[in-house]
């Protein structure tokens, strides 16, 4: 990572090129955080992740990475930049047992759906026939 000023930084992995300008910063202190919104160059590369962003600023503000929330990362149509919504927080966020995640972890950690064997597509289709027939009963 390379700082070309206060406010831009460059990361470059091999061939991608990543450049971060911070369009705004607002510190909160009700809220104990502050809150960042960043535009992303990604010429060459696709949409940096969540937990790669996450990383690179917590390198940069000198905290844990569990104390930078990635609000959202939406890429414009058409070019190779992105603008990206964070919250650095003062504080390591309490543990909770079970935190609900982020709409960008939710994405990140979404399974891949297995296909059906052959059974279970004779089972489900043996359950729509019943329901089928069940309703033209009533």
């Amino acid at each position: 990572m390379r700082f070309l000023s206060d406010k831009t930084f460059v990361k470059s992995q091999g061939r991608f090129v990543l450049e971060i300008r911070l369009v705004k910063e607002r510190d909160n202190p009700f809220l104990k955080r502050k809150d960042l919104v960043l535009d992303i160059i990604h010429t060459s590369s696709p949409t940096p992740r969540a937990a790669d962003l996450k990383k690179e600023l917590a390198d940069k503000y000198k905290v844990d990475v569990s104390q930078v929330v990635v609000e959202y990362i939406m890429t414009q149509a058409g070019l190779n930049k992105s603008t990206a919504k964070i919250k650095i927080l003062e504080e390591k966020p309490p543990i909770m047992e079970e935190e609900p995640p982020t709409a960008v972890e939710a994405e990140e950690e979404k399974p891949a759906k297995k296909p059906l064997t052959a059974e279970e597509k004779k089972e489900e289709k043996i359950g729509e026939e019943i329901e089928a027939q069940a309703s033209e009963a009533t």
